[in-house]
């Protein structure tokens, strides 16, 4: 079972809000031995205080984690290249499959760059946040795809993906999505890299991969992972049964078109956006008009011609 134990990753900070801090190069790591029927290791990027202004490597802790197999404390290279792909370039180079014979998928492929591409390296499949899409993957596709193929797909719903009324969307009906990708389109597997919702996502089709006598999933690296679409889940949790009577009744007033329809039309102002951007993002100076109009939608217009 392959394990990314080195990683580069290009402008991490700037599109997970993940910041990591200088450090000298890493030292080798031993990869787990394989195994069959287990979830694949994968790689946590812990989100730091600070920013990244620079070009250069850094080292940071991750831990590879798996039900039947001890804790290990790894190392991933993140590099904050500058080679940005443009929105334009990737609408014109996206590919459409047809999903389920029925829904449109847009998806992207970068393959390897280098000249010496031939080291047998898994691909990497890029899936993105809730609210987001290929683009926000713009600034690491590049760095990514120096010595292996990169894929990254618009989950449905999301991006120039079909967005069909009354489907029901849950981290299940996307994580079938991503393995019935890696089955039809890939074609070998692959390593998920999921950020936020993502990463959820990515950890479910990996656990349901290791049920197959051929895994799909080859390894995971989840940048800030959710921990469910609500949290409303933990119900041990006394905090959680101390307010879920108001999660109940915003949950109400949130099934009223009108009502959901306005708040939407209020959070998705430009500055709004924009502030919350900020406060997520560890890189203050990627939060540039191009990711507010990407996260405001108007881009898809463009996007989607």
């Amino acid at each position: 079972m392959y394990v990314a134990t080195r990683i580069s990753v290009a402008g991490a900070a700037a599109s997970s809000g993940f910041s990591p801090s200088p450090s000298p190069s890493p030292s080798p790591s031993p990869s787990p031995s394989p195994r069959s029927h287990s979830l694949p290791p994968y790689i946590t990027l812990q989100r730091r205080r600070g920013q990244v202004n620079q070009v250069g490597v850094y080292r940071v802790n991750h831990r590879i984690r798996s039900p039947r197999r001890p804790l290990q404390v790894l190392s991933a290279v993140v590099s904050t290249s500058e080679e940005v792909l443009e929105v334009s370039e990737i609408k014109e180079r996206s590919r459409k499959w047809l999903w389920r014979d029925r829904y449109s998928i847009n998806y992207f492929v970068q393959p390897p760059l280098a000249e010496d591409s031939g080291r047998c390296r898994p691909p990497l499949v890029l899936v993105h946040g809730f609210g987001a899409s290929i683009p926000h993957w713009r600034r690491n596709i590049t760095t990514l795809a120096q010595d292996q193929t990169v894929y990254a797909i618009d989950l449905l719903g999301f991006g120039a993906s079909d967005k069909p009324e009354g489907f029901m969307y849950t981290m299940e009906a996307w994580a079938g999505l991503l393995l019935d990708f890696l089955n039809e389109v890939v074609q070998e597997p692959a390593v998920l890299i999921g950020n936020s919702v993502g990463s959820l996502a990515c950890v479910i089709s990996a656990s349901e991969s290791c049920q197959r006598s051929q895994p799909l999933v080859s390894g995971l690296v989840l940048l800030n992972c959710s921990g469910g679409m609500n949290n409303k889940a933990i119900v041990d949790d006394w905090r959680i049964k101390l307010v879920l009577p108001l999660l109940w009744l915003v949950d109400f007033l949130l099934n009223k078109k009108p009502i959901a329809s306005a708040i939407f039309e209020r959070v998705k102002q430009r500055e709004t956006l924009r502030n919350v951007l900020l406060s997520v993002y560890g890189c203050k100076e990627s939060v540039d008009d191009t990711l507010v109009e990407m996260v405001k939608g108007r881009w898809l217009l463009s996007y989607q011609s």
